[in-house]
């Protein structure tokens, strides 16, 4: 409502602060996360799926937001959940808090219908999108264009190779030289 006229504010900052605001919880099997989503009028190009840090808050995320909002790009975020992680198998290539939390985005995603994505992580929210981009390739249902890590942490030397092969081998061949350029710098 803009103040002394009754009338609402529909400016797009108004817009993005009224959607970010929204916050959803979502209950699953073995717990709730809560998600946030931001969407421009005409959105372009495929929804950004944002991975924060481990101790980032959604608040402290909103400058990211904002900036993918002015660029007219739908993102998705959730606040990771606080319930335990799976366990895995001895010798899985899945961290377990990062299997949780890329879980959590697939059930976000699938419950949203979405069908094409590019995935952002940050810092330790890069094993996030790299273990959503392995997970959704296994399952073959939704694409993964672009995958940006931002300061990327928390990955180990093991499993960030075993992640990126599988993430080369989902690619294909155009990756195959950033496989080799990860190799020589671990």
């Amino acid at each position: 409502m803009i103040e002394g006229t009754g009338a609402h504010d529909t400016s797009p900052s108004a817009q993005f602060e009224s959607q970010f605001s929204q916050m959803k919880t979502h209950q699953t099997e073995n717990g709730t996360y809560t998600t946030v989503r931001v969407t421009p009028e005409n959105p372009r190009g495929n929804t950004v799926v944002y991975a924060t840090g481990w101790t980032s808050q959604m608040k402290n995320c909103k400058p990211f937001f904002r900036e993918f909002f002015r660029r007219r790009k739908d993102v998705r975020s959730i606040q990771y959940p606080s319930y335990a992680p799976p366990e895995v198998p001895e010798g899985s290539i899945y961290n377990p808090y990062a299997l949780r939390n890329a879980d959590a985005f697939i059930d976000a995603i699938k419950r949203e219908g979405i069908e094409k994505i590019d995935l952002v992580g940050d810092s330790e929210g890069s094993s996030t999108v790299l273990t959503i981009a392995n997970r959704l390739k296994e399952e073959g249902q939704i694409q993964v264009g672009n995958i940006v890590l931002v300061s990327p942490s928390g990955l180990g030397k093991p499993p960030i190779l075993e992640l990126a092969t599988g993430i080369v081998k989902m690619l294909g061949q155009e990756a195959s030289g950033t496989l080799g350029s990860l190799k020589r710098a671990l």
